[in-house]
């Protein structure tokens, strides 16, 4: 007998986003929401069913697309804007403050061929 957790089902409502990432965190879940001004906030779902408070995770432009790297080690949010894609990693400090970190942020701007 496998005596893992395992979640068979989850009902979530985002009301007034037009796009939403749900990647894996630990034990629990990470959302990154793309509202209709195109900004940008993520929440932590726990695996009790607790939801933080939207933290920002610091992207100024507008996103128009936003992810999750699969399989990757520690969560990894993508985001996409009309001129650039943001790749952002997580960190969770469970003392209450949730925040990506900068240190490893790279920023992918298109270059136009002449």
């Amino acid at each position: 007998l496998n005596d893992a957790p395992a979640v068979t089902g989850r009902t979530f409502i985002a009301d007034g986003v037009t796009a939403i990432a749900i990647g894996r965190c630990g034990d629990g879940y990470i959302t990154a929401e793309i509202d209709e001004s195109g900004a940008v906030a993520c929440r932590y779902l726990s695996p009790g069913g607790g939801i933080s408070m939207p933290f920002d995770p610091g992207i100024k432009d507008a996103a128009v697309r936003v992810g999750f790297v699969k399989n990757a080690e520690r969560p990894t949010l993508i985001v996409g804007t009309s001129e650039r894609s943001y790749v952002k990693y997580l960190e969770i400090d469970y003392g209450g403050s949730d925040e990506f970190a900068y240190t490893a942020t790279v920023t992918l701007t298109p270059v136009k061929e002449e």
